[in-house]
């Protein structure tokens, strides 16, 4: 699906995606990936229209759900699909759970293990007892 985004990215405009040289560095975005594709307004009822281009390259289709995210200083919103979300989500869960497993052996292995220190006897601190008292 990237190759036939990048594709109609750099059919959209007749540019490539970015700068214009077809392979996608330069233009905006943390990776250079992006164009702009047309602008829209928001309706009365909060409603905007995506851009018949931009519907195409992005392969959006009528229905498509998806997650609003908003930048903290409110000037932008993007709208990222539902399903990208929901895949992300799905393996960051899914590596956090094999960390938190991991994390649970490594703790129930320190637990199980006697601490030398602690044992009866061998403790350094608490034997204050010198040679000279003994005798």
């Amino acid at each position: 699906m990237m190759r036939n985004f990048h594709e109609k990215m750099k059919n959209a405009h007749g540019g490539g995606c970015g700068n214009g040289d077809g392979e996608g560095r330069g233009g905006f975005g943390p990776h250079g990936h992006g164009k702009i594709l047309g602008t829209t307004t928001i309706g009365e009822r909060g409603q905007v229209v995506i851009p018949a281009e931009a519907r195409e390259a992005l392969e959006v289709q009528a229905g498509d759900k998806f997650v609003v995210f908003g930048d903290s200083r409110g000037n932008s919103v993007t709208l990222v699909k539902a399903d990208v979300v929901s895949r992300f989500a799905n393996v960051f869960l899914n590596k956090s759970e094999k960390f938190e497993e991991m994390a649970r052996g490594i703790l129930d292995q320190i637990e199980d293990t006697p601490d030398d220190a602690a044992t009866e006897g061998d403790d350094p601190v608490a034997d204050t007892t010198t040679p000279e008292d003994t005798k």
